[in-house]
This record gives C-alpha cells, sequence and structure tokens, in this order.
C-alpha cells in the first residue's frame, strides 16, 4: 500500500522537523480508510529508528496532504510565499503553537505536499467538528438510527455552555495575534473518554488575517459556531433515539 509517498514495505523514511531536525522511521501499516475531509489523510504507525535499529514501540500518526491557501498571499510567522506547500503548513502550525493557541499536537514533513501529526485520537477519543455534523446529518438524512457510541455519549453528557465558552476562548485568543478563525472549518472538538475536552484551531489551510474587521464580526462568527455546535448536539440525540 502506498499513500503519501509512504510504502509499508518496511521504507526507512525521514520526518523532517525544520532544516536540521528529522526522525527516521519505518512505516508499518496506513490505514486503508481515508479519515474524511476535503485533503486526504490516513493513519499510520511506525517505529523510530535508533542508530540502525527500529524501537518496538510503534508510534500512531496521521499523514496528511498539505494544502496551503494563497488566495490573498497571507503568511504567518516565519512561512515564505517560496517554501513548499508541506512546509508552508508546518510554519503555520510552528506558528500557532508558539502564540500558545490550542492546536495539532505534533508536526513534521514527509516530503514537499505531505506533513504527518500526532494521533491525537489515541485511547478511543474522537473530534466533534464539521466533519462528524456532516457524518451525522447524512445518517439522518438516511434514517439509519442507532446505539451511539462511547464518546458520542461522553459529548453529549458535556454541559454546551461550557464547549461555547471555550469556543469564544479560541476565537479572542486568535483576535488578539491578529488572526480570525478559518472560512471553511473554524474550530475542532476533541473529546476524551473521560469527558474532558479541547477545542482545537486544524485548519491551516484557510487560516487568516485579521484586517480591519469590527466587533460585529465576532459577534456573527460566534452566533455562527454556537449554532453548528446546537445543531450537531440535536442531531446525535436524535440520532440515538432521542426525539426531543
Amino acid at each position: 500500500m502506498r499513500i503519501a509517498s509512504i510504502e509499508t514495505d518496511g521504507k526507512r523514511i525521514l520526518l523532517k522537523k525544520g532544516d536540521s531536525d528529522s526522525l527516521a522511521v519505518e512505516v508499518v501499516t496506513v490505514s486503508a480508510e481515508d479519515l474524511g475531509g476535503a485533503y486526504s489523510k490516513n493513519k499510520v504507525e511506525a517505529k523510530p529508528f535508533l542508530g540502525e535499529k527500529t524501537k518496538e514501540k510503534r508510534m500512531k500518526l496521521v499523514v496528511k496532504r498539505a494544502i496551503v491557501s494563497i488566495g490573498d498571499g497571507d503568511a504567518f510567522g516565519d512561512e515564505q510565499m517560496a517554501m513548499t506547500p508541506a512546509r508552508r503548513y508546518y510554519e503555520r502550525w510552528r506558528f500557532l503553537r508558539k502564540l500558545g493557541i490550542p492546536t495539532v499536537s505534533s508536526m513534521r514533513v514527509v516530503d514537499d505536499r505531505h506533513v504527518v501529526m500526532g494521533d491525537m485520537t489515541v485511547g478511543v477519543a474522537a473530534f466533534f467538528g464539521k466533519e462528524k455534523r456532516w457524518t451525522v446529518s447524512g445518517e439522518i438524512r438516511r434514517e439509519t438510527y442507532r446505539e451511539l457510541d462511547k464518546t458520542e455519549k461522553v459529548f453529549l453528557s458535556i454541559d454546551p455552555e461550557v464547549i461555547k465558552r471555550e469556543i469564544v476562548s479560541l476565537q479572542m485568543l486568535a483576535w488578539a495575534n491578529g488572526i480570525r478563525l478559518p472560512s471553511d472549518d473554524e474550530y475542532d472538538l476533541l473529546v476524551r473518554p473521560d469527558g474532558s475536552f479541547q477545542v482545537l484551531l486544524m485548519d491551516l489551510t484557510q487560516m487568516r488575517k485579521r484586517r480591519s474587521e469590527g466587533a460585529h464580526v465576532l459577534i456573527r462568527e460566534r452566533e455562527f459556531l454556537f449554532g453548528s455546535l446546537d445543531h450537531l448536539i440535536r442531531d446525535l440525540r436524535k440520532l440515538g433515539g432521542e426525539w426531543k
């Protein structure tokens, strides 16, 4: 199997972090299932090299095709237009991390067009963002009602007002640093089985710089984000047989 220039034939590849730091790994498995979204991404298991031998402990990763929107010429941090798409994507991630804006836990460059990230769903955690809304809405349209899984039930047990406060916190932190939430996939919500959760900025493709927008833009954007969350909650309850 081959995806994103990664092969599962024991090939040794380098995962790059900047210009000098790199990690050699041996890819063991690549999931056949695409994780969804506008850009291809798959789960990967790899064993890091220690000298000429690999460690037995496997790394759980996600490899993704890196696309960077260049419509308005925005660049963030050390990002430069002449860089490869993957390097630009990586520099955007590094910029967010420096600012303390919650985002992907780790990232390295695979080749010119692909990055690899830490798999944040290890331990049966799950994301409840745009992709989840699409999936659940599709199930509702097909009337494929079912029992909710454990993480879905945990998500519904969380006070939505607490989640909304965290969404506002992310929005305001980005705003204070000259960034607006992405235009397409504004935030993602990672929910863990123990009920803890995290609101993250994950869509580095559609990152936007703050221009001269006023507070009314924040309020309108916030109303949309809250409405999307409420819609997902209603659909999940309906999917699981709650008709209130």
